[in-house]
């Protein structure tokens, strides 16, 4: 599926203001928009403060942050996708099949960590 520019804009809005607030180690989201190649996946690029020392390979061991009451979070990328955002697309009367999306998560540096095409 194909957004008007202003759904798209008001989307990446609300999961900014949304997502940010979950996880305070994100520190932006863009939504980049499918080329008009039939493929019409949108990719997240979710930009993070994770340190460089966290990669692919270690994510789930060295992703532990606290927040100012000292409650534990780990930014669970998978129940995001799975779970936050469809609940979120229902909003813009989106489905989940409807909104074709990669999640792409970058460190501090902004080299990708992971990504669910991977």
């Amino acid at each position: 599926m194909y957004l008007e520019t202003n759904q798209l804009n008001a989307i990446e809005k609300l999961f900014d203001k949304i997502f940010l607030k979950i996880y305070p180690m994100i520190n932006n989201i863009d939504i980049e928009r499918p080329f008009m190649d039939g493929n019409d996946k949108y990719i997240m690029n979710f930009h993070t403060s994770l340190p460089e020392t966290v990669t692919k390979e270690n994510y789930w061991e060295t992703n532990h942050w606290f927040n100012e009451y000292g409650d534990g979070i780990l930014f669970d990328y998978h129940y995001m996708n799975d779970v936050i955002i469809p609940k979120l697309l229902k909003y813009f009367n989106l489905t989940d099949r409807g909104f074709n999306r990669e999640i792409r998560v970058y460190n501090i540096n902004g080299d990708l960590i992971l990504s669910t095409e991977q």
